[in-house]
């Protein structure tokens, strides 16, 4: 009989202060894209603790989202070593809403540029057609040229080849059916 030992959560054993919980949680889907991220590229920003004096326990003030992914992340566990323990003399509100109001006007940015991007990608892929389209007209219109000059062409040759040797000046001799309308 195989003994398995239970799973031990970072919720079970770590309390939130209520600071953190003034911005939402992350989407199961986009905790589970931050997971791979920090399993493949590691943990970048500190989990931050803080502790109202040296005999209270530390809470988590910032960082719910990243310990979730971390969760959530399949592989092996990760040891969360980027660490920073806040003492009484920083307010826990005034750092969870500087440290998240700065995300979130990062996010803002990034999206407006992602926006931004997709519709340059738009604007692109329209003229693509429009380019594509008047390239499809040019070529059309190159191999009527062409064909006409190969007709051109062709109808000259058989006008060389049908010509009558030329007289003692140079000069193509005058055909039989013009010289008999001439005189």
């Amino acid at each position: 009989m195989t003994s398995t030992k239970p799973a031990v959560f970072w919720r079970d054993s770590l309390p939130i202060h209520p600071a953190a919980e003034l911005f939402p949680l992350m989407p199961p889907d986009e905790l589970r894209v931050l997971g791979e991220d920090i399993m493949k590229n590691g943990l970048r920003s500190p989990i931050v603790l803080w502790r109202a004096d040296d005999k209270t326990p530390a809470v988590l003030l910032d960082g719910r989202n990243r310990l979730d992914a971390i969760e959530m992340a399949p592989g092996s566990p990760v040891e969360v070593r980027n660490v920073v323990v806040l003492d009484h003399t920083t307010d826990p509100y005034a750092f969870v809403i500087s440290t998240n109001i700065h995300r979130a006007d990062e996010i803002a940015r990034l999206n407006a540029r992602v926006d931004e991007l997709q519709n340059q990608k738009r604007r692109l892929e329209i003229e693509n057609v429009g380019l594509r389209n008047e390239i499809e007209k040019l070529t059309a219109t190159n191999n009527s040229l062409r064909q006409q000059i190969a007709e051109l062409i062709g109808a000259q040759a058989k006008f060389d080849n049908a010509a009558p040797a030329a007289d003692d000046g140079g000069m193509p001799d005058i055909p039989a059916f013009l010289r008999k309308t001439a005189s």
